[in-house]
Parts: C-alpha cells; sequence; structure tokens
C-alpha cells in the first residue's frame, strides 16, 4: 500500500444490483484497529468457526427471517405491500435459479441457495403458525375456543362445523395460491 492511493478517486460500487459511479470520494490510509497495519475503509473482524458460533449464527440468522416476516406480514395489514408485491411457487424458483447463477463461483451460488431455502423454511412456519383456519395456527386456536365453549356450555361441540371452517378457507387459500402462481407465470413470460 502506497500513499499514491490515498486522495480522491471515483469509485463504482453495487447498490441494489446496479453499478453506481461515486464521484469524487476521499479514500486515505489510517491505522484502523490499532495493529500497525494501515488498512482502507471497512475491515471486518474475522471469528474462527466453532460449533458453538455455527449455532449462534443459526439462531441469530433464524430470529432476523422471523423478523423479516413480520415486517412482510405488518407492510401487508398496513397496505405499504399488495398482492403484486406477493410471489408462489414460480417466483421461488427464479429466485433460486438467478441466486445460483449470479454467484462469481460455484460454492458460493450452492452457499446462496441454502441461505435462501432456509429463509423460505423459516416463513413457511411463521406462516403456518398464524391463526387462520386451515393453516395449524388456526387448528390450535379453533382448539381453544372449542375447549373453552364446551366448559362453559358443558356440552359438545360438533366437529363437522370445525371441519367446515377449515375446509372454506382451504379452499380460499388454494384460490389465493392460483392467483398469485398465475401473476408470477404472466410475469415470467412479460406480461
Amino acid at each position: 500500500m502506497d500513499r499514491e492511493t490515498d486522495g480522491v478517486h471515483d469509485v463504482v460500487v453495487i447498490r441494489d444490483g446496479e453499478k453506481v459511479a461515486l464521484k469524487d470520494v476521499e479514500i486515505k490510509r489510517d491505522f484502523i484497529d490499532g495493529s500497525g497495519t494501515p488498512r482502507y475503509g471497512l475491515t471486518i473482524p474475522y471469528e474462527e468457526k466453532t460449533f458453538g458460533g455455527v449455532i449462534s449464527y443459526t439462531w441469530n440468522n433464524t430470529i432476523d427471517f422471523v423478523r423479516l416476516v413480520r415486517m412482510g406480514l405488518q407492510d401487508l395489514f398496513t397496505g405499504k405491500a399488495g398482492i403484486e408485491d406477493a410471489g408462489g411457487p414460480v417466483f421461488i424458483i427464479e429466485t433460486v435459479v438467478e441466486q445460483g447463477v449470479q454467484a462469481e463461483e460455484v460454492s458460493l451460488g450452492i452457499a446462496n441457495v441454502f441461505y435462501l431455502f432456509a429463509f423460505i423454511a423459516v416463513n413457511l412456519a411463521v406462516m403456518n403458525l398464524l391463526p387462520i383456519p386451515a393453516l395449524d395456527g388456526g387448528r390450535v386456536v379453533a382448539l381453544l375456543i372449542t375447549a373453552a365453549v364446551e366448559k362453559i356450555f358443558r356440552r359438545k361441540l360438533n366437529p363437522k362445523y370445525e371441519g367446515y371452517v377449515h375446509g372454506i378457507f382451504m379452499v380460499l387459500l388454494l384460490i389465493l395460491i392460483a392467483l398469485i402462481t398465475f401473476k408470477d407465470i404472466l410475469h415470467l413470460f412479460g406480461g
């Protein structure tokens, strides 16, 4: 690292997948971490991979995925996002292929695809726990409501009514999936 690299330079960065030119960026060498080694810009610490570290990293990523799903649902219910922002199986496959192909190395492509699969798995788990009939969360709520009603009125409820509610919501969910898949196919062919 020589002093000639210090000064004002034009820099190209990738922002949101597009190259952006930044003019007159000041770059100077500094002793950032006190090690006596001059460095430029950001320094990212490196930790040795341990079993505990991997478990901690995985847990933190899972919590972050749950937070992202919550934020997406919040945007959906507040109107910041709509059905046009939703993606189904076709969109998922398209995204997985894109993540795998865009990687510079095969190992990075595989890692990106597994990371995306992990996000999808957490997303499905959170969605399945929502208190919507036909999903597991809806079944738990129905079980609690049934137990409360049977305790109050001291008589058994006919389970076929719960089955009707779950069936109706299952049909509605399947219609929603079909609509989103149709939208994805139209988008795939430029529609």
